[in-house]
């Protein structure tokens, strides 16, 4: 992806929060998109996670957006903490993204700052939750493992795994078992695998993911 290809994505990504800002104004950006465009700027999305304490409302406030085709709605998250999720698809300046409202099971739990553009920011704490959850509930995606990798070079996994067990109830043995569940699935395609890094713009290579991810399994254990 060249840089112009970047730049258009990140402003129509900002073209269309400052639109969604201008219905919504308690939303919170959080998870991958949160940590990507706040602090690690580590690869490319074309997903929005904004993260709703008022859904049913919100979901409704969005389907009104003219520019907001409703795709699919399901549970993010299952087991202990649950969230759902609906997606929209939305296309500005000719460039494509995906919108997801996700049901906020955290009510205000985590510190966040609020935006120039009515939206709210959520601290490292939130998004770090909410990403090990997202590996949890879908450890074959390959990028959330990449977000994982890239939060835990600053912030480690393993003096933040009793802060998570506390809040949501899951045990390291827990984590341990869905990032073996992401290895199998790093191991299946490597040549998907590889191509999917390079169309998001990681520079780490699959086997240097698996090398951080067995790492990782080992100090947890």
């Amino acid at each position: 992806m060249t840089p112009d290809q970047i730049s258009s994505i990140i402003d129509a990504q900002d073209k269309i929060l400052i639109e969604i800002g201008k219905t919504i104004n308690n939303l919170t950006i959080s998870g991958s998109f949160g940590l990507i465009r706040a602090f690690t700027q580590h690869r490319v999305t074309d997903e929005i996670y904004l993260f709703s304490q008022n859904y049913e409302d919100d979901l409704k406030k969005l389907v009104g957006l003219k520019n907001l085709t409703k795709d699919e709605s399901s549970l993010r998250w299952e087991g202990n903490i649950k969230g759902e999720q609906t997606i929209f698809d939305v296309e500005i300046d000719n460039v494509p993204l995906k919108i997801f409202l996700i049901e906020d099971p955290f009510k205000d739990l985590f510190g966040k700052t609020k935006l120039e553009i009515n939206l709210f920011l959520e601290d490292i704490e939130g998004i770090y939750t909410r990403l090990l959850l997202d590996i949890m509930n879908n450890s074959e995606n390959i990028l959330f493992l990449v977000d994982l990798a890239y939060l835990d070079d600053e912030f480690h996994l393993i003096d933040f795994i009793s802060d998570f067990s506390e809040i949501t109830g899951y045990s390291s043995f827990d984590l341990i078992h869905s990032l073996k569940k992401s290895k199998i699935n790093l191991e299946k395609d490597r040549f998907k695998t590889e191509r999917i890094l390079r169309d998001s713009n990681v520079t780490v290579s699959s086997t240097v993911l698996k090398k951080w991810l067995e790492a990782k399994i080992e100090e947890l254990s």
